[in-house]
Order: C-alpha cells, then sequence, then structure tokens
C-alpha cells in the first residue's frame, strides 16, 4: 500500500511541475487528474495507511483548486503564479 501511496504522489507531484511550468493545459491536467483521483478512490485502504490515503486526496484537492482558477480559457496553459 504505502508504493501505491508513493506512487500516486509521485504522479501528482509530476503533474503540480507540469502546472507551475505551464507545460499542460487546464483541461490536460484536469483529465490526469481525475484518472489519479479515481485510481486512489478505487483502493480499499488498510486503516495503517488511512492519514497517508486522507492527506494525498487533501494534495489532489488542493491541485484541482487552483488548476480551476487559473484565470485561463479552458484548453490554454496555467497562469503562472497559480
Amino acid at each position: 500500500m504505502r508504493t501505491k501511496v508513493n506512487r500516486w504522489y509521485k504522479d501528482v507531484q509530476k503533474l503540480d511541475d507540469r502546472v507551475r511550468s505551464q507545460t499542460i493545459s487546464r483541461a490536460d491536467a484536469t483529465v490526469e487528474l481525475d484518472r489519479i483521483e479515481h485510481a486512489v478512490e478505487e483502493v480499499s485502504v488498510p486503516a495503517a495507511f488511512a492519514a497517508s490515503a486522507y492527506t494525498l486526496r487533501l494534495h489532489i484537492d488542493f491541485l484541482r483548486r487552483r488548476i480551476e482558477v487559473g484565470g485561463v480559457d479552458p484548453g490554454g496553459p496555467i497562469a503562472a503564479g497559480d
């Protein structure tokens, strides 16, 4: 389970980096984040990893909100500083 959570965190971090560097559109970032979130939701998490999974979900939500308020066209790049 720890390996899965770490892998998802790496995926979120890579996506976050792409959002910050404006190398991905809002639409594509949303699709990728949806994919990660769906994978996290599909797995039954043992109690020992519940805190890690919950924190991961919070970070996914944080990145989603940042993508949504990017202030650019849905197909365009994320605005710098967002």
